[in-house]
């Protein structure tokens, strides 16, 4: 692994799997770090106005948003190693096309994986998890996975990073090795596995 300080955002829809993928490669890894965003956003919220984030209107929100992206650039700065970054750049409640992530943190990340499977898949884990009993609507997870795709390649396009496609549709330990494919296809680990993934243009 590389010795300098590399961010790798991983995002998906919600309910794909990739938490439990990430926190499953670092126990296993644990020379990585995670950083779970939402649920660091969650406490910085309590922490700065004492109210749950999703309480305050969308504007307060954005503004929270902004002073949590401030604070986090800085922690990360002084990071090493491989980090992944779990979140989501998009919220479809909050309009389609709004990148809900600040420039500040964007600009730090260098590359990203998107992590997909099928629609039936999907909601079977929303149904399954913490998501349970929201958007198990076929049509409206469409309208969150282009959502997320479409902020993913004008993000990337924007900074210059790569961005991979990793398939989660099977176990946990397959959705793990095809993550260790696309970091060794950045150059940034050593395993390697012979799965497919497709890179997205």
């Amino acid at each position: 692994m590389v010795s300098d300080r590399t961010l790798i955002g991983v995002t998906g829809v919600r309910g794909v799997g990739k938490t439990s993928a990430i926190k499953s490669i670092c126990e296993q890894k644990p020379e990585m770090t995670a950083v779970y965003m939402s649920e660091r956003l969650k406490e910085f919220s309590l922490k700065t106005t004492q109210a749950p984030f999703f309480n305050h209107d969308i504007s307060t929100r954005d503004q929270i948003r902004s002073q949590f992206g401030a604070e986090l650039t800085e922690s990360l700065r002084v990071l090493s190693g491989l980090i992944l970054i779990d979140f989501h750049l998009t919220d479809v409640r909050e309009g389609a096309g709004k990148i809900i992530q600040p420039d500040c943190i964007l600009r730090e990340i260098n590359d990203y994986l998107f992590l997909d499977a099928s629609d039936e898949t999907i909601i079977k884990r929303r149904k399954l998890g913490e998501l349970r009993g929201r958007n198990l609507d076929v049509r409206e997870l469409a309208v969150e996975r282009n959502a997320e795709l479409a902020a993913l390649q004008l993000v990337t396009g924007l900074y210059a990073s790569q961005l991979l496609l990793i398939q989660a549709e099977g176990a946990i330990f397959e959705v793990q090795t095809e993550i260790f494919n696309a970091l060794a296809r950045f150059g940034l680990i050593e395993e390697r596995c012979q799965f497919a993934m497709e890179r997205l243009g």
